[in-house]
């Protein structure tokens, strides 16, 4: 991560860590404003549930519990876990102490689900209900039915408990599953020293309720918390705390280490993204939302680590929460230029052209441009639900982005969309074109990048063909052309359009070129990383030059219903 450095004092004899980090980059820094359990701390606002979030275990990952028995778990002794099971259901027995899994992580993917009996609804507070699941034994996410009665902040649903309360209450209520989704990064030590605290991010029945939190150390009760060094791998807690709490469903995927693609250059780094969101399984279509919500975690992941500030934009849809991932770069006053690529992928298909390259090289030009911000704000963002049965409807994740931008009233430069970037082929007559006669006009070999826009942005549209092509030796084409033309307004840059906002499309033209569009063929090894590369170059040089140079009107015009295919 650019420009962080996090330190960590160690405490000889105590056996104990305490951070004090410092940070640049728009990171949290784990400032401690508020007492542990304080009860004056606010209580977060209400939201719907949109769940649970009932999903079934992907491929590779460790299920914990399907139902049937308690095999995977033991208590803390080892000896035989003593908790019921019945229909289908892991029920504390209170008094029986915790069970740990058999199973040993580091970063993972938790999902786990769990519902609070009617049993305990006369029950208040913290005995309503209360469990937690412990994310290698040590860092509590709260269990707890936190809808009919109120606790303190830092101890209610989806809390990490002694340390933050959820960004919202999302829970189902009393007699109703809830589910967690929680991406985990364990904390980094060297030696004795804290390099690196634990990280995580919580999904409350499909709401981000913790967004790559920071944790201040391992969990405690009614006092300060800090690190001790521990082992890189430890168990799966479920906690008994008197209460006969359900859970069901509990699986851990194991995640690869996400600040890998630091250490590598542009070329690697691209095709590491590309291959991380390809190599989903299931792939990362409409109706995956768990492949979709670990795909989300990684772009939201690889932002940060390039040092901006990021938020999720969330709206339910089918009801189930969907999400753009949303970063911001440059001066918070002037014209705001949009940076976009989706990244679900067709049904059935792994999507690697389609569109992870693009959302690959939305984050290396977003690395590219953090050391050196141009003079007016960017914001970088990854949209959900681009691909059928969602195109063409208000359900778009860009049609969502756009709205809210016209709503808020900022001035517009303009939306870039970087759409399929990777699909590249020497072989004569490799091109294909919309309209008979433009192959008299366009090379007929499929080795260059366009860029399409409609007729009204010719003028913005030259000056980014000429940035780019200053910068890079790939070739660049250019057209601008009715949306009726087949393929100008395939992708989310019509949305922007529809709100009365320019926009350009940067693409490889799809399946005018790549036989793989929309088959199970789009896999990463069809790709050019090399000319990938020359593509995120000559955008970062676009987006760079001179606001005076490069800026179409800021006022946008009246807003129109968007266009068909």
């Amino acid at each position: 991560m650019r420009n962080l450095l996090w330190l960590g004092l160690w405490i000889g004899g105590s056996g104990a860590v305490v951070p004090a980090w410092a940070q640049e980059g728009g990171l949290a820094t784990g400032k401690l404003e508020w007492e542990v359990h304080d009860l004056e701390r606010p209580l977060p606002p209400r939201v719907e549930p949109a769940g649970p979030h009932r999903v079934p275990p992907p491929p590779g990952a460790t299920v914990l519990f399907d139902g049937g028995s308690l095999e995977a778990w033991t208590h803390n002794d080892r000896a035989e876990a003593q908790w019921d099971v019945r229909d289908g259901h892991l029920i504390v027995r209170p008094g029986s102490g915790p069970i740990v899994s058999k199973d040993v992580f580091s970063d993972a993917h938790v999902h786990i689900e769990w519902m609070v009996p009617e049993s305990e609804a006369a029950d208040e507070g913290q005995a309503r209900g209360n469990s937690g699941v412990f994310l290698m034994g040590l860092y509590e996410v709260q269990v707890l039915e936190s809808v009919g009665s109120t606790t303190y902040a830092d101890g209610m649903a989806a809390a990490l408990y002694g340390q933050y309360p959820p960004l919202v209450n999302a829970g189902s209520g009393i007699g109703r599953w809830n589910s967690y989704d929680l991406f985990f990064r364990a904390p980094r030590f060297v030696e004795n020293v804290l390099i690196e605290p634990a990280s995580v991010t919580v999904l409350h029945n499909g709401h981000t309720v913790h967004d790559g939190q920071l944790l201040q150390g391992v969990t405690r009760h009614k006092t300060r918390t800090q690190y001790h060094r521990h082992a890189k791998r430890l168990p799966l807690m479920l906690q008994d705390h008197g209460d006969p709490v359900h859970f069901r469903n509990i699986w851990v995927r194991p995640l690869p280490d996400l600040r890998e693609p630091a250490s590598m250059d542009r070329k690697a780094r691209l095709r590491y993204h590309v291959e991380f969101l390809a190599g989903l399984d299931p792939h990362r279509a409409h109706d995956q939302p768990a492949s979709l919500d670990l795909a989300a975690h990684y772009i939201a992941t690889q932002l940060r680590y390039a040092g901006l500030p990021v938020r999720y934009e969330e709206y339910v849809c089918d009801g189930v929460v969907r999400r753009n991932v949303v970063a911001r770069l440059g001066p918070e006053q002037g014209p705001l230029t949009v940076v976009g690529a989706h990244y679900d992928s067709h049904a059935g298909t792994p999507g690697a052209d389609d569109n992870a390259s693009g959302v690959a090289a939305l984050i290396e030009v977003a690395h590219t441009l953090s050391s050196d911000p141009p003079a007016h704000p960017i914001e970088f963002v990854a949209y959900t639900l681009e691909e059928p049965p969602y195109f063409d409807t208000q359900n778009m994740g860009s049609a969502h982005h756009a709205r809210a931008l016209r709503a808020s009233g900022q001035p517009v430069r303009g939306m870039i969309s970087l759409e399929m970037l990777g699909y590249y082929s020497d072989r004569p007559d490799s091109q294909r074109y919309p309209i008979p006669g433009m192959e008299e006009i366009y090379p007929t070999t499929a080795n260059f990048i366009a860029v399409v826009t409609l007729p009204e942005h010719q003028a913005w549209l030259s000056r980014w063909v000429e940035s780019m092509k200053a910068a890079m030796n790939l070739d660049v084409q250019s057209l601008a052309a009715p949306a009726e033309v087949t393929g100008m307004d395939l992708s989310d840059h019509r949305n922007y359009w529809a709100e009365g906002f320019p926009a350009l499309m940067i693409t490889d033209t799809s399946f005018f070129r790549n036989p793989h569009y929309h088959e199970a063929g789009d896999r990463p090894e069809t790709l050019d990383y090399g000319r990938m590369a020359q593509v995120v170059e000559g955008v970062r040089a676009a987006l760079k030059a001179p606001l005076s140079e490069s800026a179409p009107p800021t006022v946008p015009a009246s807003p129109s219903e968007p266009k068909g295919d």
